[in-house]
């Protein structure tokens, strides 16, 4: 998963989630969407971000964006199976997780993720 972040407050300092990416093993995309946002953009980030006012108009709300993504990384079950070790579901790999599944106000397992920013076979651990 990657999320991309444009900035919210007086100083374009907050971070908001405005659009998601998920892909599977082999790189095709599963699932991609540009989030609505509860609070003001004051800075697109453009230069980082690629995003513009106009991609945010008909975005999809974060709760239908983390139903979504849940629907797709527990295989349609629900959370509590998952949570209990019972059910099956996918790991959810991707860069600086924690900060953008606080973004999308979105919880998952932690024996369900692997941080590449944290998880030492993909990165350096600190």
């Amino acid at each position: 998963m990657a999320c991309k972040m444009v900035g919210g407050g007086s100083d374009g300092s907050l971070d908001l989630c405005a659009r998601v990416c998920l892909i599977d093993e082999n790189e095709n995309i599963i699932f991609h969407t540009y989030v609505k946002l509860s609070l003001p953009v004051t800075n697109y980030r453009y230069e980082t971000t690629g995003i513009r006012l106009e991609y945010l108009r008909d975005a999809t709300p974060v709760r239908q964006v983390g139903k979504k993504i849940q629907d797709y990384l527990c295989n349609g079950e629900p959370i509590w199976k998952i949570q209990s070790r019972t059910g099956k579901a996918r790991i959810l790999v991707g860069h600086g997780l924690e900060h953008d599944l606080k973004c999308l106000e979105f919880e998952r397992p932690e024996f369900f993720i692997r941080d590449t920013a944290k998880y030492p076979p993909f990165g350096v651990y600190r």
